[in-house]
């Protein structure tokens, strides 16, 4: 449930919004291609980015959760565990960024040696 004070700053309502819109837009997507719009190997890359995609988010609210909710007695969020949790949302996803891009640069990296390594090879 979203908090009508402080909508922006809360983790619940920012994982709702995020975790909504990413799943619509999957879900279209999948739908789509199961009616024919598209072939067998572009839906199951739809399905295992949604699923990759469920996965990340699963872990990120297990994390947060985890660390920042430490009084179970109530049902009123504190300050402090609202403040937490947003701060390890935005490592989470900073992190997860960061190890994205320093994969793909690898991969390319990787990419052009191999491609040096097969021109040296080839007369």
């Amino acid at each position: 449930m979203v908090s009508t004070n402080k909508p922006s700053t809360n983790l619940i309502g920012v994982l709702q919004i995020l975790s909504s819109s990413r799943m619509a837009e999957t879900a279209a997507a999948v739908l789509a291609s199961a009616a024919g719009g598209s072939s067998d190997k572009e839906h199951q890359e739809q399905i295992k980015s949604f699923r990759d995609f469920l996965l990340s988010y699963n872990k990120l609210s297990e994390i947060c959760f985890d660390a920042c909710v430490w009084d179970l007695t109530t049902r009123k969020v504190k300050d402090q565990e609202d403040k937490c949790a947003m701060n390890c949302m935005e490592k989470y996803l900073k992190m997860n960024q960061r190890v994205s891009q320093r994969f793909q640069e690898f991969q390319v990296l990787a990419n052009e040696n191999a491609m040096a390594a097969m021109q040296k090879a080839s007369p």
